[in-house]
């Protein structure tokens, strides 16, 4: 949950107010993993292009831009078609309630392909990116995809 509401506001200022003192081992390293994202992410999620989707009348996810990096944050869908992500580097934050996230885009073919989880760190997939497929992501965790080609 503390990964969930990162997500949900991470092309904003994220804020926190917890007691930092009380808070347990893992959801420290959860917080610390998130702010260290904000920050080294902070260029695109601030100052790159936001484009939201309101699809069926609901807000179901975003994407920022800029130059050769985005972020794409899945709120109620966990679905993103990469084709429309003109870059070279993309971070897919799930914020779904789902554990799998399905990806679609002939742009990656290729490309390496590894799971960011707040708690216990990289996992790498053995797999390059096949241009559709369903990745099992975990609630609140990130895939980061970084292709050679554009």
């Amino acid at each position: 949950n503390i990964s969930r509401h990162f997500i949900s506001a991470i092309f904003g200022v994220p804020m926190v107010s917890v007691d930092l003192l009380n808070l347990s081992e893992v959801e420290e390293r959860v917080m610390r993993f998130w702010l260290r994202f904000y920050r080294e992410n902070r260029d695109v999620l601030n100052f790159g292009k936001l484009h939201p989707d309101f699809s069926s009348g609901e807000y179901t996810s975003a994407y920022a831009v800029k130059d050769e990096k985005a972020v794409v944050a899945l709120y109620s869908v966990p679905y993103s078609d990469l084709d429309r992500i003109d870059t070279k580097e993309i971070y897919i934050l799930n914020g779904s309630n789902r554990d799998d996230v399905t990806l679609k885009g002939e742009k990656f073919l290729g490309a390496s392909v590894e799971v960011l989880d707040p708690i216990d760190g990289i996992r790498k997939l053995s797999k390059s990116f096949k241009g559709c497929e369903i990745i099992n992501v975990g609630k609140g965790n990130v895939i980061h995809i970084k292709s050679e080609a554009k």
